[in-house]
């Protein structure tokens, strides 16, 4: 079965596109989805996580790199109906996290991609644990579903039509 989307988390994002040398695990994965034609999103709500970088330089930077991916929108929800899904929200780091989680539980995308400890937690409390991967983990997924084997078909014969 194939996977389709894929929601990257904003501390995937930012090693990806900052002005640092790219990891190498990063690098890899994104090339690895690319080749497997997955799509690869952005939420909105990561446009509000760095609108709250306090050096306008860097959050113009930022958010000028966000525009080559493709954006998945926050769900019409409030804050109050989240909490009751996704537990207490304490920050404005936290509502960006559960507006991720909504976005994988209502199946827009297939995975979410983060580094974020306390957002995996989240997720497996929600029961959503199986769909938040960290870098190498989702690398290892992509290359192992995707990955070119040599099959021998002993019952198949190639014959001239």
């Amino acid at each position: 079965m194939p996977i389709g989307r894929i929601l990257i988390d904003t501390n995937v994002l930012i090693p990806l596109e900052d002005e640092t040398e790219v990891p190498e695990t990063h690098a890899n994965l994104l090339r690895t989805l690319s080749e497997q034609g997955v799509a690869v999103f952005v939420h909105r709500a990561s446009f509000d996580d760095i609108n709250r970088d306090k050096k306008e330089a860097r959050r113009k930077r930022s958010i000028s790199k966000l525009a080559k991916y493709q954006v998945l929108e926050k769900a019409l929800i409030d804050r109050d109906s989240l909490r009751k899904i996704f537990g207490q929200i304490s920050s404005e780091n936290d509502l960006c996290d559960c507006h991720l989680l909504k976005t994988l539980s209502d199946d827009l995308c297939d995975f979410l991609i983060s580094e974020d400890v306390g957002l995996q937690k989240r997720a497996a409390a929600a029961g959503l644990g199986a769909k938040v991967l960290g870098v190498r983990e989702a690398l290892d997924l992509f290359k192992g579903a995707y990955a070119d084997s040599d099959v021998a078909l002993h019952r198949i014969e190639e014959v001239f039509c």
